[in-house]
């Protein structure tokens, strides 16, 4: 089921844990391996390539490469371009690549109806009765700049037969938009990879993050949009 929830800036990342170079992966390599189309490479924003990290656009997609950690991430959708791309790198370009874990994430800044409504929700999550005396006092200063929920973090602990990870979410005043309603809201389904061999290469974590993509997302957007709902 689509997320209904209106968002004012929207991300959704894919982040591969395992073993990269970093170096090889430029705008040119995208577009001469079929990737990325030659226009799109050729106005692409590097930041930097080198040995150690390659950070750069591809359109409205971002590139963060580190020997550990391979990032792409968008603001628009449709996000099935993020799995589009990482299927087709190291599904069919660099299956031998090693890839232990990977996570499937969205962050997103919205707007409760109105500050009381988002104050209502985190007095929820956060009831400044449990905190004492300097609850109280947090609860008697709410004028310009009023107290209360710094950041809360839910995590599920989940498991199968192929791998074991959670489900993390978490809940924040936003530091973007302007005034005393703005929320973030960020989840990560992380799947840590069950008994890989060396020649397993990136085919099981490949395969199972295309399984799993639409069924992650479907898992986050409900925490998300029960919390927007909230705030109506």
């Amino acid at each position: 089921m689509p997320s209904t929830i209106e968002v004012e800036t929207n991300s959704w990342f894919i982040v591969l844990v395992g073993s990269f170079n970093p170096a090889i992966f430029h705008p040119a390599w995208f577009n001469s391996h079929g990737v990325a189309q030659k226009g799109i490479a050729d106005s692409a924003q590097i930041e930097v390539i080198h040995r150690n990290a390659s950070i750069f656009r591809l359109g409205d997609i971002q590139i963060n490469v580190e020997p550990e950690r391979f990032q792409v991430q968008t603001e628009n959708a449709p996000e099935i371009r993020l799995l589009d791309l990482v299927a087709k790198v190291f599904g069919d370009i660099l299956p031998h690549t090693k890839i232990a874990s990977f996570g499937i994430n969205r962050a997103v800044h919205f707007r409760a109806a109105a500050p009381e409504k988002r104050n209502d929700l985190f007095r929820e999550l956060a009831p400044l009765e449990n905190w004492g005396d300097w609850g109280r006092r947090i609860a008697d200063n709410q004028g310009k700049l009023p107290g209360g929920l710094g950041s809360v973090s839910m995590k599920e602990m989940l498991e199968d037969g192929d791998s074991s990870g959670h489900m993390w979410v978490r809940v924040e005043p936003s530091v973007i938009l302007a005034g005393t309603s703005g929320i973030f809201m960020t989840y990560n389904r992380h799947f840590g990879m069950k008994n890989l061999a060396i020649e397993d290469g990136a085919a099981k974590a490949i395969s199972k993050l295309k399984e799993e993509f639409a069924p992650a997302l479907e898992m986050g957007d409900k925490v998300l949009d029960n919390f927007f709902r909230r705030t109506r």
